[in-house]
């Protein structure tokens, strides 16, 4: 291969027990043959603008399934009228939480595209995003604040900041609010011009608060996944996952209405 047409995820490899991918080159002439040549069992992530509808025919033509669209926000730092940042506390470099806190911040980061694959068990997306939690707490390029029971955790890039996850687990007590309001301040005072978030469309929570937070829809970015060579992972995606199905007779609700005084947010 000219380029490399995979990144292999190892925390998932390891979570999922099977070669996971993203593919981070599309070149639709190849990506067949480039398919076929993944050996064993796979697991492959693909991602494209929302509106590519070409290169989506093209990735569903070869098993893979359309999980969910991740809609990526942006809010100015500097909103209109002008302000000057407040003072506020420096941001942690790293963040080490008790096992109960953790697990239950854990818990919170529902509505992701490994929840919503019925190919992907419960237990195997709960692991990973207590693993990604992890990280991006233990990370020093990862900054963070810190407010009640609520965290947030972003990096500066180039002239923005990224929020990498947002967590709070009391909802309607102007935590996340003011999370957000030292993440700007810090944004201001560090010369970057805008902060961007990434949140899955279904997370109508992290929505509504990015919404109030003067977030604005820039684009949205539709995820794949496609699973092979595992007959039972196979048949787990095409039955659907036994936590994913209403009871009989029942009106089905969703796990953002069922959590509804919380809201978290993640990366990845």
């Amino acid at each position: 291969m000219d380029k490399p047409r995979f990144e292999r995820q190892d925390d998932l490899s390891a979570i999922l027990g099977r070669d996971c991918y993203r593919l981070v080159h599309l070149d639709y002439s190849r990506v067949a043959a480039d398919l076929a040549a993944l050996k064993g069992p796979s697991f492959v992530e693909a991602r494209l603008w929302g509106n590519d509808a070409f290169n989506a025919r093209v990735l569903m033509g070869l098993d893979f399934r359309k999980i969910c669209l991740q809609s990526v926000l942006v809010a100015q730092s500097l909103p209109e009228g002008g302000r000057t940042p407040r003072l506020c506390p420096q941001p942690l470099t790293v963040l080490e939480l008790e096992t109960t806190l953790l697990a239950r911040h854990a818990r919170n980061f529902h509505c992701n595209s490994l929840e919503f694959d019925t190919g992907v068990s419960e237990a195997a997306w709960s692991a990973f995003n207590r693993t990604r939690l992890e990280q991006s707490l233990a990370s020093p390029e990862a900054l963070k604040f810190v407010r009640d029971d609520g965290l947030v955790s972003f990096k500066p890039e180039g002239g923005k900041v990224v929020i990498d996850l947002l967590s709070v687990l009391t909802h309607r007590k102007g935590t996340g609010t003011a999370l957000m309001r030292r993440v700007f301040d810090w944004s201001l005072a560090n010369g970057a011009g805008s902060v961007e978030v990434m949140t899955e469309c279904e997370n109508i929570p992290a929505w509504l608060f990015y919404q109030k937070c003067g977030f604005r829809l820039t684009g949205n970015i539709a995820v794949f996944h496609r699973h092979a060579g595992d007959p039972k992972q196979a048949a787990l995606a095409l039955a659907g996952r036994g936590d994913f199905r209403p009871k009989q007779g029942s009106r089905f609700v969703p796990e953002t209405e069922k959590r509804a005084g919380l809201f978290s947010t993640q990366r990845r």
